[in-house]
């Protein structure tokens, strides 16, 4: 919540342009149905990826009500800078929303989110607020109905993403890792994410999953890759029963082949990542015969990104 002495100090603020900047995702590590306090959860851990990501800029109008955004289809990002107006105790204040956005859609890269998180910090931002990143979170998921933990940047945290909150903190931050990301379905249409259906996990999935908690925990606490590359494998197998990835036992075969850490993918689009130890003497190598190794199953765009680098590149 924010502070009612901030909201108060905020009606004699100069208003000034806000901006907001916002990495994406590259889909999930871990993903499914956990439980917290004797209920069941939908929660995942997503992989913060900088190389994509939203820029918004906020130029506010005292005495309106009305928020104009351009594009004029981010209506998820209008209904983002108009909660966060509400939640700041603002009524008179409306203003245009300006996005700028380099990440591919529908492959299940959060740019919905991206562009969200960027309007919530660039309206906080226009009247002088810092909100924390629990109060963005909240804000996020009531725009969009289902977000992702990006605004906890490379924060390791069990998300609730239909719910806006963390369930756990994991306990530090992802270990350096490389990652070789790819559309898995270049021919395909992607995936309308809200038009996807939940996954219904049975009792056996869940169970299974129970152990890939205690298993990220672990990865985090020793900055352990291939730890986490046993966590995205086994999590993004799970998920095959809901969203198949194409091609996913050639992209397995490549991982063991050139003994990378892990493979990990969106479970509600079609983004993959081969993951890399950062601090392998032997990562170009492999990086550079996974290159050769995708190219042989047809997929020649492919992008890499660290998880230790997380301000968004310039050039949006």
């Amino acid at each position: 919540m924010v502070d009612s002495i901030i909201c108060n100090s905020i009606k004699n603020l100069e208003l000034k342009e806000g901006r907001g900047t916002a990495i994406a995702h590259h889909g999930e590590i871990l993903q499914g149905m956990f439980e917290d306090a004797g209920k069941l959860f939908r929660g995942s851990v997503t992989l913060p990826c900088h190389i994509f990501g939203s820029q918004a800029s906020f130029f506010p109008k005292k005495n309106s009500s009305k928020i104009v955004v351009d594009p004029e289809w981010k209506i998820k990002s209008k209904k983002a800078a108009e909660l966060t107006l509400k939640s700041l105790g603002v009524e008179d204040i409306g203003g245009r929303l300006m996005i700028k956005s380099n990440t591919p859609l529908r492959l299940g890269l959060g740019s919905s989110t991206s562009d969200v998180n960027a309007s919530i910090l660039s309206v906080a931002n226009s009247l002088g607020v810092v909100l924390s990143p629990v109060t963005i979170a909240s804000i996020a998921v009531k725009a969009e109905i289902a977000t992702d933990a990006i605004i906890f940047g490379e924060r390791a945290v069990l998300f609730g993403h239909r719910d806006g909150k963390v369930f756990e903190d994991l306990g530090g931050n992802f270990p350096p890792m490389e990652v070789l990301g790819f559309n898995s379905d270049p021919d395909g249409e992607g995936v309308d994410t809200l038009a996807f259906p939940p996954a219904e996990y049975s009792w056996q999935e869940i169970e299974m999953l129970r152990p890939l908690v205690g298993l990220m925990r672990r990865a985090i606490y020793e900055q352990n890759p291939k730890l986490i590359g046993r966590v995205s494998i086994a999590s993004t197998e799970i998920n095959q029963r809901f969203l198949p990835t194409k091609n996913f036992d050639s992209i397995k075969n490549i991982v063991r082949k050139v003994n990378a850490a892990g493979l990990q993918a969106s479970h509600s689009g079609i983004v993959v990542g081969i993951i890399f130890d950062s601090n392998d003497v032997d990562k170009e190598q492999k990086i550079h015969r996974s290159l050769s190794l995708l190219k042989d199953i047809g997929y020649d765009n492919v992008w890499r990104f660290r998880t230790d680098k997380l301000h968004l590149e310039a050039g949006l």
